[in-house]
């Protein structure tokens, strides 16, 4: 997996992410489940081929350090992620004067606009990337 993986899972996330800007009260279960499936094929699909990208730069004696420095990153930005997106809901919850389950509907709207909004910056810098050529067989270079 490689840098076209990692454009790919932005946009399926992003997509994913966009499908659930559609939820309100009456929205059927076969949809939502859906939606959060595409958003996590997304998901997993980027985060995975960045974690591999990022593997492809390193001289194999660094790989517990690139390991560790890649997983603190995950979760500071899965950490900053859920502050944001929770902040957004409970912002637009709190501004609608309405009854259970209408008081929520904006808030996830909000939340998941939000989240798509974050993850189309994440598909511009992760198309600003430049995949590491592999050599070619023959074309080998002994250090």
């Amino acid at each position: 997996m490689g840098l076209k993986e990692a454009v790919a899972g932005t946009l399926i996330c992003a997509t994913g992410y966009f499908m659930m800007t559609f939820f309100d009260e009456t929205t059927e279960l076969w949809y939502i489940l859906l939606s959060l499936f595409v958003m996590g094929v997304g998901l997993g699909t980027a985060l995975v081929s960045v974690t591999n990208l990022a593997f492809k730069y390193i001289h194999k004696d660094e790989d517990g350090q690139l390991s560790g420095i890649t997983n603190t990153y995950r979760q500071v930005g899965i950490s900053i992620g859920v502050a944001t997106l929770n902040a957004t809901f409970m912002t637009s919850v709190i501004a609608t004067a309405a009854t259970l389950p209408e008081i929520l509907v904006p808030g996830f709207k909000h939340a998941f606009f939000v989240a798509v909004v974050i993850v189309m910056a994440g598909f511009i810098v992760a198309m600003t990337l430049k995949d590491k050529q592999e050599p070619q067989a023959g074309n080998e270079v002994f250090a």
